[in-house]
This record gives structure tokens, C-alpha cells and sequence, in this order.
């Protein structure tokens, strides 16, 4: 029973590759069927021959062929409107058709009355990002001197968020998006530079953002050059702080300082990249530098807490957050067909 029914399964397979290729192999020859009684000057068969075969049967390359030689026999049928309705079904059925040198002449001037253009798209960027602080005023407990303390980054942060795109033009387009991201950063500053004593302050911080970005290609081609310049606003829901001093390897204090914090930044982004453009979707990797226009650390809550100020020998400066970045994202696109207006 067992063999049987493998043999069945087989039987089957076999029987429903063979429909396939005869399907394939029919429509083939009412595409040479159809293209004989184009040259022979009997067209109005030929639409009646290849109605069956468009919607299933033909290749890709076969579906254009068999909607050039529709297109043609309705314009030399007299019958625009028809020929028209099946170029618009073939812009829509194969969205990134490029003409032929051997293309009629007459196939050109219909296809060239139309515009084939984005209208929405929406997608997933990523992104990793380097923080930068831009120090305002320096705070100490242990010097006034601004270069015992320096910033760097600990480590890349990163981004992921989901985008909406609205294309004006070929070349122009507005980006909304909604994006989970982290920064990182430490500072170390010298107590006492004598005795080698200092302190590493390490921050880990976590926002929400949702930035609304303009962008412009450069080109009006397939992949082209791209700028782009907007602004963010960014909401920071949490913010881990990590201090201890070099005499010592265990963490001296470990927190929240999310209190501390602004958590509503505001931040101008700018950059520039490489756009790709497919009929099914947009793919643009970027870099780019995202400048907060105001201070990170809230002047308020500086000295809220002395005693921990006295113990861990910290205060924090007045600086702003800012970061580099470098982005990928993929937006799939919807189109529109539109006709031309004659002038």
C-alpha cells in the first residue's frame, strides 16, 4: 500500500509537469501563430488567439511580445482607445519595461504618452549610529579645567523602525518614520592626574523617535546619488549610568539617570547616500549626522542629589548628544500610470 501510494504521488508529479510544459509549449505556438497572421496582413484574429494565454501560459518575455503585437494590430485596427487600454495593462503587468531598439515606431509614440511613477512607498530602515557630545559648559567636582575630561563612544548604537514615503516627483519624496534606537557614550575625567586617579562614566540610553525627512536624487535614474535634511523629534524613556573609578575594577555606581535627563530632544538630521530604485521597491543606504538642538542633561536636577555628587565625585556637564550614522532601508513602493497631457 505503501509503494503504491508513492507510486500515485509520482504518477501525479509527473502528470502536472507535463500540463505545465504543454501549457507553455501551446502558447508558444499561438504566439508564432499570431506573429504569422500579423505578417500576413490577417489581424483581426489575433486578439482572440493570445486572450487565453496572457493571464497564464506565457513567459515574461513572451507576455511582452504577445502585448507589442496587440497594441500594434489595434492601432492599425483604427481602434486607439483599445490600444490604449492595453498599454496601460502592460505598464501595469511589467512596471519596469525599457524600449527596444527594434520596438515599432509606433509602439514607441504610445508608450512614450505615458508616465510610470511612485506615489507611496513604505518600508524598514536600519541603522547604526556613533555618538558625538558636543559639551556646552563643563561641570567638576574635582577641576575646572576643561581638558581633564574627554567623551567618546563606548560602542555603536543602533536603530530599527519602520518608514512612510510620499514621492512628489521621480527625484523628490518625504520620509515619516517611527524608530526604536540606543546611544552609547562615556566621558573620563581626572581627579587627581598626579596620582593617575580618575573616573569613567558610562551611559546607555534608550528613545523613540520620529523623524520627518526631505530627500532629493540627484539623478534621474535608476541608481543615483541622494540628499537628504529634516528633523526629529526624539523621546527618551530610559538611560542607564555605570561610574567607578581606576582604582578600582567592580562598578562604583550603577543607576538610573533617566531623571536627569531631557526626554524630549529635538534633534536636525542631515546626510547624503545612494538610492536604487526597482519596480518593486527602493533601497537607500545613507550616512548622515544628527545634531540635537538642545542640551541633553537637565540644569535643574544637576545638584539634586549632593551626597551622591560628594560620593561618587561626579557631576554631570551641560553637553548635548549628537550621532553619526549609517543607515539601510528598503521601502516597497505602489505606482501610478498616468497619461500625458497632450500639449
Amino acid at each position: 500500500m505503501k509503494l503504491n501510494l508513492q507510486n500515485l504521488t509520482l504518477a501525479l508529479f509527473a502528470l502536472l509537469i507535463c500540463s505545465v510544459s504543454f501549457g507553455q509549449n501551446a502558447c508558444s505556438g499561438k504566439l508564432a501563430d499570431a506573429k504569422f497572421l500579423f505578417e500576413s496582413g490577417q489581424i483581426e484574429e489575433i486578439p482572440s488567439i493570445l486572450d487565453s494565454c496572457m493571464h497564464k501560459g506565457f513567459s515574461r518575455d513572451q507576455k511582452i511580445q504577445a502585448y507589442r503585437l496587440l497594441i500594434q494590430v489595434y492601432l492599425f485596427d483604427y481602434n486607439p482607445i483599445k490600444a490604449n487600454q492595453i498599454m496601460d495593462q502592460m505598464l501595469h503587468d511589467i512596471k519596469d519595461y525599457k524600449l527596444q531598439p527594434t520596438d515599432p515606431v509606433e509602439f514607441i509614440e504610445l508608450f512614450n504618452t505615458y508616465r510610470l511613477y511612485p506615489t507611496w512607498g513604505i518600508g524598514l530602515k536600519s541603522e547604526i549610529n556613533l555618538s558625538s557630545i558636543n559639551v556646552i559648559k563643563n561641570y567638576s567636582i574635582a577641576s575646572t579645567n576643561a581638558a581633564d575630561k574627554s567623551y567618546e563612544p563606548i560602542e555603536p548604537g543602533w536603530n530599527a523602525g519602520i518608514s512612510l514615503n510620499r514621492f512628489f516627483a521621480n527625484k523628490l519624496w518625504v520620509t515619516a518614520s517611527l524608530v526604536y534606537q540606543t546611544m552609547n557614550y562615556s566621558s573620563h575625567e581626572w581627579i587627581n592626574q598626579k596620582q593617575g586617579e580618575a573616573l569613567t562614566f558610562r551611559e546607555k540610553n534608550s528613545m523613540f523617535s520620529f523623524p520627518i525627512i526631505f530627500n532629493y536624487a540627484i539623478l534621474n535614474k535608476t541608481v543615483s546619488p541622494f540628499i537628504y535634511g529634516g528633523a526629529q523629534l526624539a523621546y527618551l524613556y530610559h538611560a542607564k549610568a555605570s561610574l567607578f573609578p581606576s582604582s578600582i575594577t567592580d562598578y562604583h555606581f550603577t543607576g538610573n539617570v533617566t531623571n536627569s535627563r531631557n526626554n524630549y530632544n529635538i534633534f536636525a538630521s542631515g546626510g547624503l547616500g545612494l538610492s536604487v530604485k526597482s519596480t518593486s521597491g527602493l533601497y537607500l543606504i545613507s550616512v548622515g549626522y544628527d545634531y540635537n538642538l538642545s542640551s541633553y542633561t537637565k540644569s535643574d536636577k544637576r545638584y539634586s542629589n549632593l551626597n551622591d555628587i560628594l560620593t561618587n565625585q561626579h557631576l554631570d556637564d551641560n553637553f548635548r548628544i549628537n550621532k553619526f550614522n549609517l543607515s539601510l532601508s528598503y521601502s516597497h513602493l505602489f505606482y501610478r500610470i498616468k497619461k500625458k497631457q497632450l500639449k
